[in-house]
């Protein structure tokens, strides 16, 4: 238990903006339909999950330049 407290302290303190209870949900979640796996050293993505983050990278860099536009 202390092992999984510490694990989700650490994600917590990457998500500084959501509130703990959004947080974990979101994590359940995305264990759930096996985006995410809890490992002994923290939450880590699978290779679905990693499939996923490579399929969206392109979405991302467009957004990126695209919010540049807006400044």
């Amino acid at each position: 238990m202390r092992l999984a407290r510490a694990r989700q302290t650490c994600v917590r303190s990457r998500c500084d903006q959501a509130s703990p209870t959004v947080i974990y949900t979101r994590l359940a979640e995305l264990k759930a339909v096996g985006i995410v796996e809890l490992r002994e050293e923290g939450y880590a993505l699978t290779a679905q999950g990693r499939g996923l983050i490579e399929r969206l990278a392109p979405l991302d860099a467009w957004a990126k330049d695209w919010s540049r536009t807006l400044e």
